[in-house]
């Protein structure tokens, strides 16, 4: 098969062409307007630097604490636009200490070329700088030539019929993240699929790339002439505590083996990766990747809840495991919700109008007030309803996972949590108690989203992994299949 090429040297060069501006103009703010204005970079936005006369304190003074209305940078034959509210001024010099004029800095989150028609429809790049390489190897992926030369990695994703390439790519000693729409989409649709497949990596890598990015903008799926570029600064990026897949057993198996007690323990371990563990852990299919792109795309909650595995892994314990229950909760509605799941009342319902029926004419003969009377016959015709337990288990049999006794335990105890209280009992230590129990509601999360996904194969079992963390004996395999 044919290797997928990519002509990135138009858009390397647009980006390049930005990042050297040093000196601008600007209009329409007049106490910026007619000076030398100096663009630099920060970590993760722009900054602007100029000096301004003293007659123009009060101007900037007068918008020191609001961000600023559009206006427009210049550069040599460049021109960009600087949207409102994404600038504000961030320093500026105190006028009584000089008699000269006084520097301005001014913070910039986003930028575009004003070539740019922001409701128009564009082939999209939405390119990510990296701090180092991501491990494609983890995924299905195919080999590509960037600009001709064989040195990258791509994963084809299907977004409700609409292709869309996601790969990686080193330029100058940088690696950098492309998320490119092979058809004309709108902005805000080529920022939701680069959000949820960036997300849907970072769920497997453990880290959810974000900081900033560069959007490139093309009327032509070659991106030979691109027609502009927006810049926008992001959150930081989220790195979190557990991994949940690798393909590489020797990651997960040899720091196990090296704190058993059996003699000779992590020989025998290399050799059990050899002749087992090596074959059994598949790449991640294409299609899952595919599905958990989608799931994040269509479903807010299920993203927001992946969001949340990611970030809440390096809270506090005391505050780790509940954080997680939230996400649970949030991933068995949204489970619920999607498929119409109904769990079963506590009480069987023929049972349960006869009991009602008596209840209810205790209420209506009573000499109660209308409120009061009111206030009680909707409590009980509110009354039977499914069990949080019962709720919260008929996710794991809808994606045909079963549960053991020590998962259902966890689950029952998440609601100590939404109520302020830990699951710690007399004779149990905190921390251990806690981790463990961070670390199966991950485990439960992950499973759910992964089954929903079509995901058949092996995660990394962090209760083994972790096991002599939490003092907790485990049988289990560093790798759990689902």
């Amino acid at each position: 098969m044919a290797l997928i090429d990519k002509n990135l040297t138009p858009s390397l060069k647009l980006i390049n062409s930005f990042l050297k501006m040093k000196k601008v103009k600007i209009k329409g703010i007049q106490f910026i307007e007619n000076r030398d204005v100096y663009i630099s970079k920060l970590t993760n936005s722009y900054i602007l630097k100029f000096e301004t006369q003293n007659s123009d304190h009060l101007a900037v003074e007068s918008v020191l604490y609001n961000n600023l209305e559009t206006y427009s940078l210049s550069h040599r034959k460049r021109s960009y636009i600087i949207p409102s509210e994404m600038s504000r001024i961030t320093s500026f010099g105190d006028p009584l200490l000089t008699d000269s004029n006084f520097q301005v800095e001014i913070n910039l989150n986003s930028i575009y070329s004003s070539k740019l028609d922001l409701d128009k429809k564009y082939f999209f790049r939405y390119i990510v700088p990296l701090d180092k390489k991501e491990n494609f190897e983890d995924f299905e992926n195919y080999y590509i030539k960037i600009n001709g030369i064989q040195k990258g990695n791509l994963i084809k994703i299907d977004s409700e019929n609409n292709k869309v390439h996601f790969y990686q790519f080193q330029h100058n000693n940088r690696y950098y993240l492309v998320t490119e729409s092979l058809y004309k989409c709108s902005f805000n649709e080529i920022e939701n699929l680069a959000h949820s497949t960036l997300l849907t990596l970072g769920f497997f890598s453990g880290k959810f790339h974000l900081n900033e990015t560069y959007i490139v903008a093309s009327n032509r799926d070659n991106f030979n002439s691109p027609v502009g570029l927006y810049y926008k600064s992001l959150r930081e990026s989220i790195s979190g505590q557990y991994s949940i897949f690798t393909t590489n057993a020797y990651s997960v198996l040899v720091p196990i083996s090296k704190k058993m007690k059996a003699k000779n323990a992590e020989n025998r371990m290399m050799n059990i990766i050899e002749q087992k563990w090596k074959f059994r852990i598949q790449m991640i299919k294409e299609d899952v990747f595919n599905n958990m792109v989608n799931l994040f795309y269509q479903n807010e909650s299920f993203a927001r809840a992946a969001l949340l595995l990611l970030s809440n892994s390096k809270l506090g314990l005391e505050l780790q495991s509940g954080a997680f229950c939230i996400a649970f909760e949030t991933i068995c509605n949204s489970i619920n919700k999607k498929y119409n799941l109904v769990a079963p009342k506590m009480i069987e319902t023929l049972q349960w109008n006869t009991i009602k029926k008596d209840l209810l004419a205790i209420f209506n003969n009573s000499k109660l007030s209308k409120e009061a009377k009111q206030f009680g016959i909707n409590k009980i015709n509110n009354l039977n309803q499914s069990t949080n337990k019962d709720k919260l288990t008929l996710p794991f049999k809808e994606i045909g996972y079963e549960l053991n006794l020590n998962e259902i335990k966890v689950i029952n105890d998440r609601n100590l949590f939404l109520h302020g209280n830990l699951n710690v009992k007399d004779g149990e230590n905190e921390i251990d108690k806690l981790f463990y129990t961070s670390i199966m509601l991950h485990r439960l999360c992950c499973t759910l989203i992964l089954k929903m996904c079509s995901f058949e194969g092996h995660i990394i079992n962090n209760i083994a992994l972790y096991s002599s963390n939490i003092n907790t004996e485990t049988n289990e395999w560093g790798f759990k299949e689902i």
